[in-house]
């Protein structure tokens, strides 16, 4: 009797341990996320866009359409999305999709082709000689690159995209040149110009008024003033790169000359850039001295 109550206890302790081994049931993850699938085609012929960015916005998800324009956004949480398609040659789309849990969104998004570049050329002349000017540079506001005219005074801008720009045309010792021009899509645009030099020049002779002979080493200066110069022994002077004067009630230069023994004489001249303006002496002898 006793033996077999031993038995029916080891087998009850045994049959303890066997259901501690047994494993709870464990409860399943949920999956929330759900997809956005579409095509990206050509506005212009319908044909499907291979190798096109489709992203969200922030770059959270990011595929390339397969040969067939065809795109999926895996594992995108539920809410609303902005998306984005991109590629070169195309200007960008956007569109707006709600995704629902482990559902699937559409977003088929359609591209326009880029207008086509167009080339603004053209000439630059001198306003006062309508010779060809050289090394002129110019530039583009909004910048698309600098280029600098020829020795026919011709320059050329390539494949400019559209839009509305401001030309800006430089050169030494010429005041700038601006123009506002708008490039269309696969045209030229031809913009002929000139330029207004920014100095002039002024020259002339200093003689005797007694007899007509050459002053030498007379002082000749401006007011405003320039440059100080002196005569040569045939009584000539240069006064370079004179600038053209504005913003002034009187826009003149007094021009002077004085030698000692000899009254200052004083000559009122009206610049035009780019040109020689003369301005001749005949100095009288100082009495008073």
């Amino acid at each position: 009797m006793r033996r077999l109550q031993k038995l029916m206890l080891v087998l009850a302790l045994g049959g303890a341990i066997i259901g501690c081994d047994e494993q709870l049931p464990v409860e399943e993850a949920i999956d929330v996320a759900g997809n956005i699938r579409g095509v990206v085609t050509d506005s212009e012929t319908g044909d499907a866009i291979a190798q096109a960015t489709v992203s969200t916005q922030n770059q959270t998800h990011s595929v390339t359409t397969d040969v067939f324009g065809s795109y999926e956004l895996p594992n995108v949480q539920p809410g609303d999305y902005t998306l984005t398609a991109m590629k070169v040659g195309y200007q960008t789309a956007t569109a707006d999709v709600n995704v629902d849990t482990n559902g699937l969104t559409y977003g088929d998004m359609v591209l326009s082709p880029s207008p086509r570049p167009g080339d603004i050329r053209g000439t630059i002349l001198d306003v006062n000689t309508d010779s060809a000017l050289t090394n002129v540079k110019l530039t583009t506001e909004p910048f698309t690159e600098q280029v600098i005219t020829n020795a026919n005074g011709a320059y050329f801008f390539d494949d400019i995209p559209v839009g509305s720009y401001v030309l800006t045309a430089k050169r030494a010792n010429y005041t700038d040149a601006t123009h506002t021009i708008t490039v269309v899509s696969d045209s030229t645009v031809v913009i002929d110009f000139t330029m207004e030099p920014a100095f002039g020049e002024i020259q002339g002779t200093v003689r005797y008024a007694a007899d007509n002979l050459p002053v030498y080493n007379a002082v000749v200066y401006t007011d405003p003033a320039t440059e100080v110069v002196f005569t040569d022994s045939a009584g000539t002077y240069t006064i370079q790169n004179v600038p053209e004067l504005t913003g002034r009630t009187n826009q003149y230069y007094k021009v002077m000359c004085e030698k000692s023994g000899y009254t200052t004489g004083e000559i009122n001249v009206n610049l035009t850039p780019g040109k020689i303006t003369i301005a001749n002496f005949n100095l009288v002898v100082d009495d008073g001295q």
